[in-house]
């Protein structure tokens, strides 16, 4: 799917097909990532990647930190 959406489109009920299948009765939503502010518009089921993704990027960040808190 290559769709870009825009602020107009949250809240559309979209229907589309990709490589996994296809997707009816989805809403457009409006996300952003509490830690960084990147925000993201498009499907819901995109969209919860995108939050587990970055919430993945993150907890690895953090633990970075605290290693080399540990270390010095």
């Amino acid at each position: 799917m290559s769709m870009k959406y825009s602020l107009d489109d949250i809240g559309t009920i979209v229907e589309y097909e990709d490589e996994n299948g296809c997707v009816w009765n989805e809403k457009i939503v409006a996300v952003w990532c509490q830690v960084c502010s990147a925000e993201y518009i498009g499907p819901i089921n995109e969209a919860g990647g995108f939050l587990a993704r970055h919430g993945f990027f993150h907890d690895w960040e953090f633990k970075q930190e605290v290693n080399e808190e540990m270390v010095a």
